[in-house]
C-alpha cells in the first residue's frame, strides 16, 4: 500500500472518501443491472403477477458459472465480467489521471 501512497497520495489521500463514493455508487448500478437482467430471465408465477420464478436453464447456467474459476470460462462469459471490470478501470483512471484521454 505504501507503494501506491507515494505514486498516486492525492487519489489516496485527498479525495479517498469521494473515489470510494463513486466506487460505492458504480457497485450499485452494477448490481441494479445484473438485478434487472435476473428478474427478466425470471416469470411470474401466479395469476395477480406477485413473484418471479427463475427458470431451471438459468438456474443451472447461473450455479455452473458461479462454481467455475474464471480462468476456466468461456471466451464469451470472460468477456461480460470484462466489460464490467472496464467499468471499475474507467472510473479508477479518471480518478488517478483526471482529464487525460483513454
Amino acid at each position: 500500500m505504501s507503494e501506491i501512497r507515494e505514486r498516486f497520495p492525492a487519489m489516496l489521500v485527498n479525495e479517498q472518501e469521494e473515489v470510494r463514493e463513486a466506487l460505492a455508487d458504480l457497485m450499485h448500478r452494477m448490481w441494479s443491472r445484473w438485478t434487472a437482467y435476473l428478474f427478466s430471465k425470471c416469470e411470474e408465477f401466479n395469476e395477480r403477477g406477485y413473484g418471479n420464478h427463475i427458470p431451471p436453464s438459468w438456474a443451472d447456467r447461473w450455479t455452473r458459472q458461479m462454481n467455475t474459476p474464471y480462468s476456466d470460462l468461456s471466451e464469451e462469459e470472460k468477456d461480460a465480467d470484462r466489460a464490467e471490470a472496464d467499468r471499475v478501470l474507467a472510473l479508477l483512471r479518471e480518478a488517478i489521471w483526471p482529464g487525460e484521454p483513454r
